[in-house]
């Protein structure tokens, strides 16, 4: 006889009700893990012995439902964008199998992010290091920033392999879907495949390195007591130079003291310098982004949606919700920026004009930059201004008694009406957005 207080450990006795799959797949929706699922459960019931089931049970659940999903993703995750693009006819996607019913490739873009690339689409930040699914499958998502300086889903891929056939086939689909052309600048990690994509690809576009990827990587690829000795000098060589011959001199004067010059990966480095130093790149508008860190802060965001136990069907819908949460914060900067009289610091008719016109994080931003000009108003006083570098510019205004800002310097993409205006596709047809919303 199996005493009472065991009975429900029980085969026989132990069952999982209809009622507890359904609320397993909501929580499921949200990533919470079985262990938490049960512990739930455990609260609602009022302990282990009265929820109906053990913790292998669920699992059991869980890997019987993935089993019959396995051989059906490519199939479930068509119909799924398939019911996308009824709903609304801007969503676009490409699929390609392999001829077994998997997944080789995956690319799309949703009526949102079609039309965000239309007001946006100039810088756009592109990493391939997400692996976040049970076949391996690298998700590739392309981001931007929005007006209130927020990162932004532009389009998203799965891709079975990360060769240059694979970049350049996720490139056209992106030049396919996307309104206005090819962005003028795009950022990445370095690697020799996806640089040669791009140049193909996107033959008129800037190709920035991530600053911060490389930066990283000196720790590692420089000798140890070179590295804790010199480090700072290279610091000064990258941050702190205004221009390239500058930045070239600094560089060799550190590399030599340092007994570098040979130094095959600092050489490399030097030879790329045009893709990643700031002296070299900054007459390439970049939004403000240097790095393709913003990505990797986008991973850590879309990881409380995501596990890697997930089907290709479960993580698009897991991250589908991610998505809204990200697009939600848009709208209440929208919200903020409608409603909301941002205070100026300075009384000043520029700083005014700017606080009607940007939103509200650009308009702080451009405050700070304003307050800071006043130094640079006093040096000017001295200074050749046949010298002055861009960072005096405000300050040359308030020398010529320059009071508004001129329009040819106000940026559409930082503007409170960034979005306004309609956003057509290559074949001329209206990209509509069904969620807009007009404050």
């Amino acid at each position: 006889m199996t005493p009472s207080g065991r009975m429900h450990l029980l085969r026989s006795h132990r069952r999982i009700s209809d009622s507890t799959k359904v609320l397993t797949k909501q929580l499921g929706l949200v990533n919470i893990p079985i262990n938490q699922k049960v512990s739930i459960f455990e609260v609602q019931s009022g302990g282990m012995d009265k929820i109906g089931f053990m913790k292998k049970d669920m699992y059991n659940l869980e890997c019987s439902v993935n089993e019959k999903l396995r051989n059906h993703d490519v199939e479930l995750v068509t119909e799924y964008f398939m019911a996308e693009q009824k709903k609304n006819e801007a969503f676009y996607f490409r699929i390609e199998g392999d001829g077994d019913n998997r997944f080789s490739r995956c690319f799309w873009a949703d009526a949102t992010s079609r039309r965000a690339y239309g007001f946006y689409g100039d810088v756009v930040v592109f990493d391939t290091t997400f692996n976040t699914n049970r076949y391996d499958l690298t998700f590739a998502p392309m981001l931007g920033v929005n007006n209130h300086g927020q990162t932004i889903v532009l389009a998203c891929a799965f891709l079975s392999k990360e060769t240059t056939e694979s970049f350049i086939w996720m490139f056209e689909e992106f030049k396919k879907a996307m309104p206005g052309g090819e962005p003028k600048t795009i950022i990445t990690d370095q690697d020799a495949a996806m640089s040669r994509a791009i140049s193909i690809a996107f033959p008129t576009t800037f190709h920035r390195l991530c600053i911060w990827h490389i930066t990283s990587k000196f720790s590692v690829k420089l000798p140890h007591s070179a590295y804790k000795e010199y480090w700072r000098e290279f610091q000064k060589a990258i941050w702190d130079t205004d221009n390239k011959d500058e930045f070239d001199a600094k560089w060799n004067i550190v590399v030599t003291k340092a007994g570098l010059t040979d130094h095959p990966w600092l050489s490399s480095m030097f030879d790329l310098r045009k893709s990643w130093v700031p002296a070299y790149a900054r007459h390439f508008f970049a939004a403000g982004m240097s790095s393709s860190q913003r990505a990797e802060c986008s991973h850590g965001f879309f990881k409380q949606y995501i596990s890697r136990r997930n089907s290709l069907m479960d993580f698009i819908i897991r991250f589908e919700r991610a998505l809204s949460q990200q697009r939600q914060k848009e709208l209440v900067a929208d919200h903020v920026d409608a409603f909301e009289a941002v205070q100026c610091i300075l009384p000043m008719p520029m700083n005014k004009q700017m606080a009607t016109l940007y939103t509200r994080t650009m308009f702080k931003k451009f405050e700070q930059e304003l307050i800071q000009s006043t130094a640079c108003f006093l040096e000017l006083k001295t200074e050749d201004a046949s010298k002055v570098v861009f960072n005096h510019i405000l300050a040359l205004f308030r020398r010529d008694q320059i009071e508004y800002m001129p329009d040819k310097y106000i940026l559409k993409r930082w503007k409170k009406t960034a979005k306004s205006g309609l956003v057509s596709d290559a074949n001329g047809n209206e990209i509509k957005d069904s969620q807009i919303l007009v404050f």
